[in-house]
């Protein structure tokens, strides 16, 4: 977490990046998503999906720009962890 110059509460800028990459490749190249998180499909799937429940909790505007960048649908299943990811 940081603490922005306007008091605001916020995710450090390398997670942010990494996670957004790891949206990226989750939805164009699945190996890739696999290969960059270190582990097999299903646990990169927990681990975003860990990320993404703990940016909500933290910065649940950040949340709001992914789902504008990667699609609403997407975003929602990782936090809810559906089964049709």
């Amino acid at each position: 977490m940081v603490i922005l110059p306007n008091g605001k509460v916020s995710i450090d800028i390398k997670f942010k990046k990494d996670t957004e990459v790891k949206l990226h490749y989750y939805l164009t190249d699945k190996e890739k998503f696999t290969a960059i998180t270190g582990s097999d499909f299903d646990n990169a799937i927990e681990k975003i999906s860990g990320q993404l429940n703990y940016f909500n909790t933290v910065d649940p505007d950040y949340l709001d720009k992914l789902r504008k960048k990667y699609g609403a649908t997407i975003v929602d299943m990782f936090l809810h962890k559906s089964d049709k990811l």
